[in-house]
């Protein structure tokens, strides 16, 4: 779901010609591609605040074959592609932040690692203080979200817990231990987080 776009949604299939991204402006009755690939999944999509469709979207093969494509769909009939260099070679990219006023800047996950753009994904920075905890390949950061009650406080759930930065970013402090799959702010209550866990898909859930 585009949060961005009411009744926007992305879609993601495969088969043995390849994969599909899709998008669909009336909640998924209708489907456009927008662009093929032959990897097996798609990790994030992101619009850009001030060209909704414009997006990145990044994709692998089983964690491997990193790719981050931005695809500009302003008009269906001549989708416009540009691959996006990833900081590193490894690691899933599951989540892609852009600045509200400065879209150049930028702010991904990759692996167990956040990194840092200030020209468009161009060169990235190391912005991982406090993260030395987790494997830069093997651990992953699943979900980023930013706390609407403090617009500088990033949040993470990882492999290997839950870590908060109070610099948007740029430092970062443990928070709980274990692994989290999914995490938010309260948009009410400063201070108060939700997490989701679960160690099967079958059993162990807990929030």
């Amino acid at each position: 779901i585009d949060p961005n776009t009411a009744g926007r949604v992305f879609s993601f299939t495969g088969g043995f010609m390849g994969s599909s991204l899709k998008v669909s402006e009336d909640h998924g009755a209708t489907q456009h591609q927008i662009f093929s690939i032959f990897s097996n999944e798609v990790n994030a999509v992101n619009s850009l605040p001030e060209n909704s469709d414009v997006v990145w979207a990044s994709f692998s093969s089983f964690g491997n074959n990193i790719e981050i494509q931005r695809i500009d769909f302003t008009d269906l009939n001549n989708v416009q592609t540009e691959m996006i260099n990833t900081p590193q070679a490894e690691g899933r990219v599951m989540n892609i932040f852009f600045d509200e006023i400065n879209p150049d800047n930028v702010i991904i996950s990759q692996g167990g690692r956040i990194y840092k753009s200030t020209d468009g994904g161009t060169s990235w920075n190391d912005s991982s203080t406090g993260l030395e905890s987790l494997n830069n390949i093997d651990d992953l950061i699943m979900k980023m979200v930013k706390n609407p009650l403090n617009p500088n406080q990033l949040t993470i759930s990882t492999s290997g817990g839950i870590f908060t930065s109070l610099d948007n970013g740029d430092n970062w402090e443990q928070i709980y231990p274990s692994f989290a799959h999914n995490i938010a702010h309260s948009p009410y209550h400063e201070g108060h987080i939700v997490a989701t866990i679960h160690n099967s898909n079958a059993s162990g859930f807990a929030l």
